[in-house]
């Protein structure tokens, strides 16, 4: 049976308008109270604008048998206002940590974080670079030998006897993700250098000690901003390894393996001490971070959610997917 709905329309369902679309004769009282429910044309927002923070997974410290540098961190991008389109699917990528390094090899680089969707320029982080190890040629920006850190969102130590730590930025991203990883010596405790981090590069070893890791930088999109993205320290001879950067980044060795970077703050793993048998650290997983003036309609991932001061923020420590 028909009758009269809202807008003047006879019909035998009820008519409501769409935000494409209000055919009918309606009142202003009417239109108004759509328009401020965003179901009237036009009356939903076109973008919605988020900060973003996109951290990459933390690449591995050189393997012990000989001279274990520091990993890396993951590249650490911040987007302080970036338009997002209501209904359409962003993917984010959260970035493994590259694994345990065996004994006489170099640290593998870490995996890419990423945010993407129909019509967006994808937002990518790089993989930290892996430390170092006397037994392992690596390519690096600066040329190829034993000893060389790799290049990476922030770049791995470097050791005996090239001594070369991998350049940080590897996306050439401005501003920049990263930093250098720190070089190493070629006597006295042959001090490797710490990897890079987020936001200083890691310190060069000495003749009496390993480098620390780079310090990581605040992320700008948590309710309660922490430091994220520090490099591992390196690894030394018959010495302690130094210290991981702030941010998640391990320590080198004492005694053997090296210390694995925190879960989900894109930390460089820490270099095994020289001369044993001990395994580079793993580099930590990444994380993207969203802060939104409004909630998202739906999100795959679990990611962890909360709101504050009117905004929502969203943690995704594993891959998924948000839609507002």
């Amino acid at each position: 049976m028909s009758k009269r709905y809202q807008g003047n329309i006879i019909s035998s369902t009820k008519v409501t308008p769409t935000l494409s679309a209000a055919s009918g004769v309606w009142t202003l009282q009417e239109a108004r109270q759509f328009t401020e429910d965003q179901t009237w044309p036009g009356s939903a927002p076109a973008v919605v604008a988020v900060a973003l923070d996109i951290i990459a997974g933390g690449g591995a410290g050189g393997g012990g048998d000989y001279h274990g540098a520091g990993g890396g961190a993951g590249g650490f991008r911040s987007f302080a206002s970036t338009d997002l389109t209501p209904g359409v699917t962003y993917t984010l990528t959260v970035g493994a940590g590259a694994a345990t390094t065996a004994t006489g090899s170099a640290g593998a680089t870490g995996s890419n974080s990423s945010i993407s969707g129909t019509g967006f320029t994808t937002l990518t982080s790089s993989g930290g670079g892996g430390g170092s190890n006397f037994s392992e040629t690596v390519t690096n920006s600066t040329g190829t030998g034993t000893g060389y850190g790799r290049d990476g969102g922030s770049g791995g130590g470097g050791g005996r006897p090239g001594g070369v730590g991998g350049s940080g930025n590897a996306g050439s991203y401005s501003p920049s993700e990263g930093n250098d990883g720190g070089d190493g010596v070629s006597s006295g405790v042959y001090g490797t250098g710490g990897g890079g981090g987020a936001g200083a590069a890691g310190q060069d070893g000495t003749t009496s000690a390993a480098g620390a890791g780079g310090a990581g930088k605040t992320t700008t999109a948590k309710a309660s901003n922490i430091t994220l993205g520090g490099g591992g320290g390196g690894g030394a001879y018959t010495a302690s390894g130094a210290a991981g950067g702030a941010g998640g980044g391990g320590a080198g060795g004492s005694g053997g393996s090296g210390t694995a970077g925190t879960a989900n703050t894109g930390g460089g793993g820490g270099g095994a001490e020289s001369h044993t048998s001990g395994t580079g650290g793993a580099g930590g997983s990444g994380i993207v971070l969203i802060k939104a003036p409004q909630a998202a309609s739906s999100t795959t991932g679990s990611p962890t959610t909360s709101s504050s001061g009117g905004y929502y923020y969203y943690e995704f420590t594993g891959s998924g997917s948000i839609t507002f």
